[in-house]
């Protein structure tokens, strides 16, 4: 996250709208906002059942929760069933 560049988060944030999700081979990155933007959590669709799931935090907002698993766990459920009821 340190490098990033306003003019490289804008590219990244028009390649993302054009982001199919559940598409295999695909990425989706989402901000984690709570003070700003903390971090992002990707999702790679591998193939029409698998998805890979990861978070990258900036290391002044690490050790606060964010990442835990509790909470990604609720977020997955809720964004399945969208993902599902769009498809």
């Amino acid at each position: 996250m340190g490098d990033l560049q306003p003019r490289d988060a804008k590219r990244l944030v028009a390649v993302q709208a054009n982001v199919v999700p559940d598409t295999p081979g695909t990425w989706l990155q989402l901000a984690i906002v709570a003070t700003g933007v903390v971090g992002d959590c990707g999702l790679h669709f591998l193939d029409e059942r698998q998805v890979e799931f990861s978070i990258t935090l900036d290391p002044a907002h690490q050790r606060r929760g964010y990442a835990a698993e509790r909470p990604w766990a609720s977020c997955w459920t809720t964004c399945s069933a969208r993902l599902a009821s769009t498809g």
